[in-house]
């Protein structure tokens, strides 16, 4: 037997050990470890934006870290620089060659960078009063499928001559050339830490490398076609995978195999482009179809499409902020409940918990007690006072200021709520000089909205939250610092709970009404919370709805089940 004879057959015999080890290890796959888990609610998203002024098709797109701006590429030539808040395009950088097929944002927001069918990286500074080249990045003997930054100093390429690179943006050197793939290497992510990257190719396989030492560390099999799309899971230990045989997989790293499958008998479409949801629940793909297919990552199963395009979906984003400007927000509201006893061992109990990080949590305690609540909650827990009045200081008796609500290290209040307008009898003019005050004083603002049981049923529900919002729209100096909650009256304390489909429509109108008398980039940014005996049994259906940004909870909110609503959208 010949020298290369006996390596193919050493090869093989470690191929069968490693497939041996592989199988030993796979003891279940992710949907049966997940079994217990509860499915993700059906996603019903809509259309906040469509950002029109590409004249071509738009073959890339991607976020920059302060989930604002967002660069995309087109062969139009251009390379366009959105703010999606407003809509409006920021720099509009024309492209040496209109045969482009990626771009990408430097983390620092300084730099972009784009390629294509020239062979070539460009990389532009945004900095300068007129956009202009930095390098041009010229080795690849193929064209430049993808470029992600890793600072403002090294960027790593994807070509179709089979080959990964790592630059030196200054010198426009490659640095290194990861070498492996047997066919065009189609995409790439870098890893949350950004020491290791995986890519994708025309061979049907991922591969995982070490940008340090430039060695590939595994390889991953499992599609029958070429892989166009491939996507990091949150925690840096596994990453999902698109092809065009139709398949979207999830590939663990530390057991070095495939661990789930979304696939859908009926879809007989390429995955075109992939993006996980901030939490990785949700996995976002396009699809030769049209489509964008949205997949329980945990489960498998399919939970939402999203359609309104008129043909191939070519790229799919997620910002680093999940949803643009809108954080899912929950509000517990205590009231005039418990003493230092009971508050610290619920207090306790949220600080142990496991909250879902991409919530914003925040407590209404009493105001006797908001300095015991902000010196003992998890630093990453807000607090807010339930009332302030409308001026900084005087003779108010049992009154509190904002100015004394920050002395304690308090960043929030809750104004308007259904008690202090029905039982204290506040005014929409009080309350709408209360919003001015807090927020010139510099707190974030809780607004409250609602209407009573009479108003519901006289069916003049949009027309008193209207009017409660009008008031307090005409005191807001700053949007970023107002949430609104809308709370039903009837719904309060009650057990009755308003349906999701109720309170979806509701927060809908109300989203109409502010785009129409407010602005578009206040109706698309501001976060709409319902509050009405939520519970850790209604909220997951709650949380699924479009424009529920989050709950306002008052007696749940002593009770264990918070943790519940707190994670309604984990």
């Amino acid at each position: 037997m010949g020298e290369m004879e006996k390596m193919k057959k050493e090869a093989e015999t470690l191929k069968t050990q490693i497939e041996a080890a592989r199988k030993a290890a796979h003891d279940t796959d992710l949907a049966g470890a997940a079994s217990g888990v509860a499915p993700a609610p059906t996603i019903q998203l809509k259309t906040r934006r469509t950002l029109k002024g590409h004249l071509a098709k738009i073959y890339a797109l991607h976020w920059a870290t302060d989930s604002k701006l967002m660069v995309s590429a087109s062969q139009d030539g251009k390379l366009l620089i959105w703010d999606t808040h407003s809509g409006n395009k920021v720099n509009a950088v024309p492209l040496k060659s209109s045969w482009v097929m990626t771009c990408g944002y430097a983390p620092s927001g300084n730099l972009v960078a784009s390629g294509g069918l020239d062979n070539i990286c460009t990389v532009y500074n945004l900095k300068t009063p007129v956009v202009k080249i930095v390098k041009e990045l010229d080795a690849h003997s193929g064209y430049l499928s993808c470029a992600r930054f890793l600072s403002d100093d090294e960027i790593i390429t994807s070509s179709g001559d089979t080959t990964c690179a790592l630059w030196d943006i200054e010198s426009g050197k490659q640095k290194t050339v990861f070498l492996n793939h047997v066919g065009d290497c189609m995409c790439l992510a870098l890893s949350p830490d950004m020491n290791t990257f995986i890519s994708g190719a025309c061979d049907s396989l991922a591969k995982l490398w070490d940008i340090r030492d430039g060695q590939c560390k595994q390889t991953f099999q499992g599609h029958t076609s070429d892989v166009n799309a491939i996507c990091y899971f949150p925690t840096g230990n596994a990453f999902v995978t698109g092809s065009d045989d139709c398949t979207c997989k999830m590939f663990d790293i530390r057991s070095d195999q495939e661990v789930l499958c979304y696939q859908d008998a009926q879809l007989n479409s390429g995955v075109t482009s992939l993006a996980l949801s901030m939490s990785g629940r949700l996995v976002f793909a396009g699809y030769d179809n049209f489509n964008c297919n949205i997949w329980d990552s945990l489960k498998g199963e399919k939970v939402g499409v999203l359609s309104g395009h008129d043909n191939r979906v070519s790229c799919t984003g997620v910002p680093p902020d999940d949803m643009s400007a809108r954080r899912f927000f929950v509000g517990g509201n205590w009231k005039m409940n418990g003493d230092k006893e009971s508050l610290g061992e619920l207090i306790t109990m949220l600080n142990t918990a496991s909250l879902h990080d991409e919530t914003e949590v925040v407590c209404g305690a009493p105001s006797i007690y908001l300095d015991y609540a902000r010196s003992n909650l998890d630093p990453k827990i807000g607090v807010a006072a339930q009332n302030c009045y409308k001026v900084a200081k005087g003779a108010f008796t049992g009154e509190i200021s904002p100015a004394m609500i920050k002395d304690c290290g308090v960043d929030w209040v809750i104004l308007g709520h259904s008690e202090r307008r029905h039982v204290f009898g506040e005014s929409d003019e009080l309350i709408g000089q209360k919003v001015a005050h807090a927020l010139e004083s510099g707190l974030g603002v809780i607004a409250c909205i609602g209407e009573k049981l009479e108003e519901r049923e006289a069916g003049t529900t949009e027309e008193v939250v209207f009017a409660q919002t009008q008031v307090i729209a005409d005191n807001v100096s700053d949007w970023g610092q107002v949430v609104l909650a809308y709370e039903p009256v009837w719904a309060i304390g009650t057990g009755k709970t308003a349906t999701p489909e109720q309170a979806q429509e509701v927060h809908e109108k109300l989203r109409v009404w502010i785009r129409e008398n407010i602005s578009e980039a206040v109706a698309d940014s501001v976060r709409i919370l319902y509050g009405g005996s939520v519970t850790g049994v209604n909220c997951k259906e709650l949380a699924g709805q479009a424009d529920v940004d989050g709950f306002l909870v008052g007696g749940a909110s002593l009770k264990p089940e918070f943790v519940d609503i707190i994670n309604a959208r984990a």
